[in-house]
């Protein structure tokens, strides 16, 4: 079995009809027929049924198709491992980072300091919403991430380096900016300001009958900040965001925003990035 037949009785798998496999194949139909079936005649059984609905998997090809994707994600690693192997020249690191995370994570000078420690690092920094950022770590796109929680342990291999409860923050002049802590009941004739990316926090605003005035995304925090400085609206967001804001304790509801450096588990690591991760751990944890 060549690596070429799996990968191309897997495109057929998805579609279920080689003349719909045939182009993700780069293929003619003759060409994906004839691949079919050499790989049946040297397993000596078939692994299609022809139905009115399309192409079904026997049993045989089921367990095939179940044994041939860890195969085929190891092989990419193997590529992966050996690309970096030939970049003589330079190390390269590419770091995922979510939007408007920077100056809530990181200290100042973090990547200048390891730059000046590492002149022969390339970093590639690039920023991304949270869910495309841990989808290019498992796709092998990225190194290294940093992400929010909650993270599947499964895939990646994480290490908490910021934690912050989440206040309700308000303008210096609001109602409410002389109290130290409030309870959620006491926010439902207020103008509340919430961020999309947080489905926990908005269940419990609906549970609580708050109304949501404002839905914002997470790189919007700016917005937020602007629109609570005018002392009309309040914030849900994490204790030490914005220093210009009060912060105020929500005494029925304990909640924290926790960041993640995160690893493919499965990626391979060079030594540029073996670097990178030390110094994140030091600097950060």
């Amino acid at each position: 079995m060549e690596q070429r037949q799996l990968i191309n009785f897997l495109k057929v798998c998805e579609e279920r009809s080689i003349a719909k496999a045939a182009p993700r194949c780069f293929i003619s139909h003759q060409g994906l027929s004839k691949s079919i079936k050499l790989l049946e005649d040297e397993l000596k059984t078939a692994l299609f049924i022809r139905t009115k609905k399309g192409l079904m998997l026997t049993e045989v090809g089921r367990t095939l198709q179940s044994l041939i994707i860890p195969y085929i994600d190891q092989h990419d690693k193997i590529v992966s491992a050996i690309n970096q192997f030939k970049r003589k020249d330079k190390s390269n690191i590419s770091i995922g980072l979510t939007n408007e995370m920077y100056n809530f994570v990181f200290p100042p000078d973090f990547f200048l300091a390891f730059i000046k420690q590492n002149p022969d690092i390339n970093l590639n920094i690039m920023s991304f919403s949270d869910a495309v950022c841990q989808k290019s770590i498992l796709e092998y796109s990225l190194n290294i991430g940093f992400a929010y929680a909650p993270i599947n342990k499964n895939s990646f291999e994480s290490f908490l380096c910021k934690k912050r409860k989440i206040v309700l923050l308000a303008g210096q002049k609001h109602r409410l900016a002389n109290r130290t802590s409030i309870k959620l009941s006491e926010l439902k004739d207020e103008q509340v300001i919430l961020f999309n990316n947080d489905r926990f926090l908005t269940d419990i605003c609906y549970r609580n009958k708050i109304d949501i005035n404002i839905h914002l995304s997470a790189s919007e925090f700016t917005l937020a900040s602007e629109l609570c400085k005018s002392n009309q609206y309040v914030c849900f967001a994490a204790q030490d965001r914005e220093r210009e804001l009060v912060s105020i304790e929500i005494e029925d509801m304990e909640i924290y925003l926790e960041i993640y450096f995160i690893i493919n588990k499965n990626t391979f690591l060079g030594e540029g990035a073996k670097k990178f991760i030390d110094y994140t751990k030091k600097t950060l944890m």
